[in-house]
């Protein structure tokens, strides 16, 4: 009897401690399935961040043998005529090839890299309409608002709203010396009573630029470069982008924009720079690395930069951007700011890009027509 006891009671613990190891077992791969299913996620969401930071120099090459021969061909002719800049092309996420003719920075002999920052002209307006949007999301401003209900000193009319602002279809202009001032100027002291509709004079400008810097510091209660940095760097990691300020005025990365010369033997050089040293006071203009424009442009195409319900409108906004054009399957934009050229061709879920950079103007090679080149490669 007492041995019958005995073994019930050894079955029991025996019975109990493979429960007690299935229940481990279960819960253990369930928790590894969990960790690689999220680690997955996090690894296909940085794939573009990681293959772009992991390529420490430009100059990589992962063509075809045809096509590295024809590629190289190409640099060499790209130097002879005079170019100067950066390319990167990128398929599926990785980087296929790059490279760097020249320096971004003559006076200290900086080639160019993939953390060089560049000017990003007429981009900057894909930020602004971003911001906007957030701004709308977060219930500091209405689409269908007047601009004057929120800047009382302007005088352009009740019909003119947030939105027509968002896509650029304000009219606003302002003389360029106005323009200038006003930039410079604290927002909070800026009277917009200068600003008209659609004036024709040469010397006039679009006011959208402005009218946007002075909006987003008086509705965040907070500097435009504050709110750019909240946007750019802190939500979705762009770690070389910055407003040019006064605080900030240059740093050791910053390309340099260099005049059209040609020396004794009539070749292109990177001689005299384009002067710079008035835009940290208008605590506007943008700086971005090869590698920011690139995760910028992926967050665009994946719709990450407004909530969902504004991705349309924020679409049109891309449109009327200045040297922005639709293509079959997908778009480019061409822009400059002070000897700065940007151009970048992506397809519509980016699968395909290529961001071409250069510092001086070129009257030989058509940067347009070589981004396009080089866009070809990808195929």
């Amino acid at each position: 009897m007492q041995k019958n006891k005995g073994r019930r009671i050894i079955t029991l613990a025996l019975l109990f401690i493979l429960i007690i190891l299935c229940v481990f077992i279960v819960t253990y791969n369930f928790t590894t399935n969990q960790s690689e299913s999220h680690r997955s996620v996090q690894t296909s969401k940085n794939v573009l961040e990681r293959n772009l930071t992991q390529a420490t120099t430009l100059g990589g090459n992962k063509l075809t043998e045809s096509k590295r021969n024809k590629l190289l061909k190409l640099n060499a002719k790209l130097s002879k005529d005079g170019f100067f800049g950066s390319y990167i092309g990128l398929k599926n996420s990785d980087l296929e090839f790059s490279s760097k003719i020249g320096y971004a920075h003559v006076g200290t002999k900086d080639i160019f890299r993939l953390n060089t920052t560049y000017f990003i002209g007429e981009y900057q307006n894909a930020i602004n309409a971003a911001i906007l949007l957030n701004l709308v999301n977060q219930n500091k401003l209405a689409l269908s608002q007047s601009l004057e209900h929120y800047l009382p000193s302007l005088n352009i009319g009740e019909s003119v709203t947030i939105k027509d602002l968002i896509l650029g279809e304000t009219g606003a202009t302002i003389n360029s010396g106005w323009y200038s001032q006003y930039l410079r100027t604290k927002p909070s002291n800026v009277s917009l009573k200068k600003v008209s509709l659609r004036s024709e004079s040469t010397k006039y400008v679009s006011a959208n630029s402005l009218i946007t810097k002075i909006l987003v510091s008086k509705v965040s209660g907070k500097s435009y470069a504050e709110v750019v940095t909240n946007e750019m760097q802190d939500k979705l990691g762009l770690s070389n982008t910055r407003v040019v300020t006064n605080d900030d005025s240059s740093q050791v990365n910053d390309a340099v924009g260099y005049q059209y010369y040609t020396d004794t033997a009539k070749k292109v050089v990177q001689g005299k720079a384009v002067d710079t040293s008035d835009i940290p006071a208008y605590n506007y203009f943008v700086r971005m690395s090869l590698v920011d424009v690139t995760l910028l442009t992926n967050d665009i195409q994946e719709n990450k930069l407004v909530p969902a319900k504004y991705t349309k409108l924020y679409k049109r906004s891309l449109q009327n951007i200045d040297g922005f054009s639709t293509k079959d399957d997908g778009w480019v934009l061409k822009t400059e700011t002070r000897g700065q050229y940007l151009v970048i061709r992506t397809n519509n879920n980016s699968s395909k890009m290529l961001i071409l950079t250069s510092n001086i103007e070129n009257r030989k090679v058509n940067i347009s027509k070589l981004n396009t080149t080089l866009y070809d490669y990808l195929d």
